[in-house]
């Protein structure tokens, strides 16, 4: 037992020693970016990295994403110590204005897998305002409570203000104002401005980065007003935009330019991503397919231009048109495409065509030759949508007064309210008008509503267009929500794209009469599907063997026009696939798919005839000597010819050549070479340190294999004819050693074993 115990503890030791030897890094905590910055602040991605092993760590990546942005990924070369933390930058961002999220993730500690994941990520959310920083300072007087300001942006809107100030303070406060035109207010609540006897108050708005005055004053009674602007440094514009809700009903989107532009914009390049552009600022755009759709926008000032593109920045949902199976046809035929349940539809010849080619059940088209693509929609009832209040739960009742009350909505396209839910206190008939923004009647309804709730049928048809109501009848009877004077109850209620109620004509903090308004985009057929592709597909479209080609002899080629057809008929009979020849010949196929339809393919196939060559050889008088040659006298195959020599020589005939061996190349009109070695040989004489070169051959005359004694070491050996031309070559390792001459015909041949002065020769006779 004492032994297992030992066992187990080791085993615990060892698990817990590979464990804690495991490859573990992760990130602690981000230094950049910052909350908030403005302007031109410099954002550069930073963040800790700690090495929660117990090992140090030479190297690991850091990667990121921005938003919607790609990855940005960096290996970093940096020791970290186990325990320790590093801190690892990367490049400036650049950014559009508004709010960002951030997320930084690490991995591959030394090249290996993170042991704990848990640890490798960490996010933050930041805002980038593309101003500059204004510094707005106020020195009080003696009596500080009484003073007081505002700052209002070109809109009125107040984005800032101070106040409650005790008395001969400096107080300062920084913002960060976009380019634009400001209103700076201070008052006096005494009616003697700040600088009026009682101290030397005054308020002084400065451009922190210029250092540039904007604004400045004391003297004043119970206000004074100061304008004044913000102005961007001249510089590369910074693309953005923004878009409106997608209309599903017509597949309509407005794009919007919101780019830093200073100088302004001189040009605009708008990508739909469904390979339509606009040069337009502000264009509004039609998508006809449903699909999501990657935008982006190129702006361009007077320093040069910049770039946003945003992945599936956009998302069409359009109803789906009916069903239509691609066609298969051959070359020739007619065809014709059928709508199920024979509805009509709108044929287009392009995605983006403005109006169809036909309307009807069924598209025609005679003798195709080619594949043939179509696009058809068809126009539709939009469905039902329920928007508004859904109940009168809540504070409320009925009302029952000597005034009509009425419901504002703006119809952001054309629209139908087809039926609302009503709760009445008593059955009865109600009066329901609809009149536009002049206050015309264009509709009345007058609906005998039961006691309780119920739903009821409106079916107004309302024009897209703004600052219509809905007008009830006096003492009505009817249920609204709200408390008087209490909270707005959340106007607008908006579907977008479709319809905006925007209030009432007596206090938002009521919703009058009308629950769980159904609305129906378009009037009826007005509503237009998606466009979906039908394809007509010519069976086989191309049969191809390919290129006419030229074979060297001895070579063959494959040939097929490719698998997954029916039949295979060839003009040599065969009714494979494919075919190998290595004959000159005229090659054709019928292939048959399996619709039926036939195709014919061709290929002309020429073999060059075999290459051969006679070769004179000259040796050289003896080792010293550089008068041999080589001279080819004859060529067999198809000229013109052309021959390159390993020493760099481009004519059939070389001279004043010295001992050795000389390599090459002939090449025939159909690119088909031939090659070769000779050997320049030379006198044996006298040679000085000259070693015993006698080898013996056996056995001479010789069959399949011919021996050789006489070999001190490992040697090369070639065997040439008797124009010098070499036909074996090889290494002989040892005495004894075989040279297989098979391959030989009969006939005289010379043997060289060696190089140099330790060459030794002889000669063997083949039978």
């Amino acid at each position: 037992m004492k032994n297992l115990a030992v066992v187990l503890l080791l085993s615990l030791i060892s698990v817990s020693a590979i464990r804690a030897q495991s490859a573990d890094i992760g990130v602690v905590s981000i230094v950049s970016p910052l909350p908030f910055y403005c302007g031109t602040d410099e954002i550069v991605p930073s963040v800790y990295v700690k090495n929660f092993g117990t090992s140090g760590v030479a190297s690991f990546t850091v990667v990121y994403r921005v938003d919607y942005f790609p990855l940005v990924s960096k290996n970093f070369n940096t020791v970290i110590p186990a325990g320790d933390s590093v801190l690892v930058s990367f490049d400036p961002l650049v950014l559009n204005s508004g709010s960002h999220a951030i997320q930084f993730s690490s991995m591959n500690p030394d090249g290996k897998t993170d042991s704990n994941n848990a640890n490798n990520s960490c996010s933050a959310s930041f805002e980038y305002a593309n101003g500059k920083q204004v510094s707005v300072a106020v020195l009080t007087d003696a009596y500080g409570s009484e003073t007081s300001w505002v700052l209002n942006n070109s809109s009125g809107t107040t984005i800032a203000s101070g106040g409650s100030y005790a008395s001969n303070t400096l107080y300062t406060q920084t913002l960060c104002l976009a380019p634009g035109c400001y209103q700076f207010i201070i008052y006096d609540s005494y009616g003697d401005g700040i600088c009026a006897g009682y101290g030397d108050g005054y308020f002084l708005i400065t451009d922190m980065e210029t250092e540039t005055q904007l604004a400045t004053g004391c003297d004043f009674t119970n206000m004074m007003t100061a304008d004044f602007c913000v102005t961007a440094a001249p510089g590369l514009p910074v693309a953005n935009f923004s878009k409106s809700d997608v209309n599903q009903c017509t597949g309509s989107v407005q794009f919007f330019d919101n780019s830093l532009c200073n100088p302004v914009a001189s040009s605009w390049l708008w990508n739909f991503g469904d390979g339509t552009t606009s040069n337009q600022q502000n264009p509004t755009h039609i998508y006809y397919m449903n699909g999501l759709y990657t935008v982006s926008l190129q702006v361009t000032n007077a320093n040069g231009s910049s770039t946003l593109s945003i992945p599936n920045f956009v998302s069409v949902e359009r109803i789906a048109p009916p069903v239509i199976d691609d066609i298969h046809f051959c070359q020739g035929a007619n065809i014709s495409f059928f709508a199920p349940q024979n509805q009509t539809l709108n044929w287009y010849s392009a995605p983006g065509q403005l109006n169809p080619v036909q309307m009807g059940p069924n598209f025609s088209i005679a003798a195709l030759t080619h594949d043939t693509t179509l696009y058809y929609s068809y126009q539709t009832i939009s469905p039902s949508i329920y928007f508004g209040l859904k109940d009168n739960s809540g504070a409320g009742g009925y009302f029952n007064f000597s005034i009509d009350r009425a419901v504002y909505l703006d119809a952001l396209d054309d629209v139908v309210i087809k039926s609302a839910q009503v709760y009445a206190s008593g059955a009865g008939n109600r009066t329901i008008t609809l009149k536009n923004s002049s206050g015309q009647v264009l509709d009345t309804r007058v609906v005998n509503i039961p006691d309780g709730g119920s739903r009821i049928d409106l079916n107004f048809e309302i024009p897209q267009g703004n600052g219509y109501a809905i007008h009830v009848n006096t003492a009505n009877n009817l249920s609204y929500t709200g408390d008087y004077g209490g909270p707005n109850v959340g106007y607008p209620f908006t579907v977008p794209g479709i319809i905006s109620i925007t209030g009432n004509n007596y206090s938002n903090s009521f919703w009058y009469f009308f629950y769980d308004i159904e609305i129906q985009q378009g009037f009826e057929g007005n509503c237009m599907s998606a466009r979906e592709p039908v394809t007509a597909i010519m069976s086989p479209q191309n049969v191809s063997l390919g290129p006419n080609i030229s074979l060297c002899y001895g070579n063959s080629i494959e040939l097929t026009p490719g698998e997954g057809y029916a039949d295979y008929l060839w003009n040599t009979g065969s009714t494979e696939a494919s075919i190998e020849t290595a004959t000159t010949g005229l090659f054709t196929v019928t292939v048959t798919d399996i619709y039926g339809c036939d195709a014919t393919g061709a290929i002309q196939v020429t073999t060059a005839p075999e290459m051969d060559a006679v070769i004179d050889v000259t040796h050289a008088t003896d080792m010293s000597s550089s008068d041999g040659s080589i001279s080819i006298t004859e060529i067999s195959g198809q000229g013109p010819f052309t021959i390159e020599w390993s020493n760099g020589a481009t004519t059939f005939s070389i001279q004043n050549l010295a001992s050795g061996e000389y390599l090459y190349t002939i090449t025939d009109v159909f690119g088909c070479q031939l090659t070769g070695a000779v050997v320049v040989q030379h006198s044996v004489g006298v040679e000085p340190n000259r070693h015993n070169n006698k080898i013996s051959l056996y056995p001479n005359p010789a069959g399949q294999m011919l021996f050789v004694d006489g070999i001190e070491d490992a040697s090369e050996y070639r065997i040439t004819d008797l124009r010098g031309a070499v036909l074996l070559h090889g290494t002989l390792w040892n005495n004894g050693d075989g040279i297989n001459i098979q391959s030989l015909p009969e006939g005289v041949y010379f043997i060289e074993i060696g190089t140099g002065i330790n060459m030794k020769r002889g000669k063997v006779s083949k039978y």
